[in-house]
């Protein structure tokens, strides 16, 4: 009877060391079941091979393959996903919380860069970069300081009947590596530094411009909204107008049209063009159309 009971204390013994040995494993095992996957795709809708994967905290990181899938093993819980690519904006995507066995992500899309900085008008996959003239300081009057550009816009957009045009056609500029913040939005209208000169003959404008010369400066200030695309360092910025806009010349810019220039020393013009005639509407004898002016 003696014998008998060292005898089960010993498979006891053993027994308790065993599963003491292998509860980490077990553990382990259990928590390591969760994998990630996901599939990454470009603006046009094509899968994106070779963006990086990497999770927050972790030192994993894999490649999205030829198909733009990717799939990443991690432990059970919370984290976050980065993807990098080169040439592309990067994204990041939280998860709240990661289940045993598959996890399918929703589809990230990364956007092509333009290939300098600036702010550019994207239509369809191309970028088309505005006017980017430094503004100059005039003095008008009695030395009234004045702050506008000659140059004007190469850019000229088709104006669009804002009841007749779809959520996706609006209007959208983007900035990319300017300042994040802080932009401005002005119709701008022109103004003849000639007349202005009649007005006070002794007065010499800061900038001497040719007799006649046109500037164009801010006139009225409309609301910009700003939304950052690249959520790990918000160089690239969409730009848009918080209400349609009529035809005329406009500016984005980060207050140099308002004699501060700290931030940034130019203006990026662009244009919107004449409205179209109603079917069947023509001009009244004499009446000219509303242009954007030469």
């Amino acid at each position: 009877m003696t014998a008998l009971v060292r005898t089960l204390k010993r498979l006891r013994f053993v027994l308790t060391a065993a599963v003491l040995m292998f509860l980490p494993l077990i553990e382990s095992g259990c928590t390591q079941q969760a994998v990630i996957r996901g599939a990454i795709y470009d603006a046009a809708g094509e899968t994106l091979p070779g963006v990086s994967v990497h999770l927050e905290g972790q030192d994993k990181e894999v490649l999205s393959n030829a198909n733009g899938s990717y799939s990443i093993r991690t432990v059970r819980g919370a984290t976050s996903l980065h993807f990098y690519k080169t040439g592309y904006t990067s994204a990041r995507v939280a998860v709240d919380s990661l289940a045993f066995g598959s996890n399918e992500m929703p589809d990230v899309v990364l956007m092509p860069l333009p290939a300098e900085e600036g702010v550019f008008y994207r239509q369809a996959l191309r970028y088309e970069a505005l006017e980017h003239p430094r503004i100059n300081r005039y003095t008008i009057g009695k030395g009234e300081p004045i702050f506008g550009t000659p140059v004007q816009p190469t850019l000229i957009l088709p104006w669009e009947d804002p009841e007749k045009a779809p959520e996706e056609d609006k209007l959208r500029f983007l900035a990319y590596k300017v300042q994040p913040y802080n932009a401005l939005l002005h119709k701008l209208r022109f103004l003849t530094l000639k007349e202005e000169k009649k007005k006070e003959q002794e007065q010499k404008p800061a900038k001497e411009a040719e007799a006649g010369e046109k500037i164009l400066i801010a006139d009225t200030a409309l609301p910009l909204i700003a939304r950052i695309l690249d959520d790990s360092d918000g160089q690239l910025v969409e730009l848009y107008p918080g209400y349609p806009l009529e035809p005329g010349i406009y500016a984005i810019h980060w207050g140099a049209l308002s004699g501060y220039d700290s931030l940034d020393p130019r203006a990026f013009l662009f244009a919107i063009g004449e409205k179209e005639e109603a079917e069947g509407e023509q001009s009244k004898e004499g009446e000219l159309k509303e242009s954007v002016p030469n």
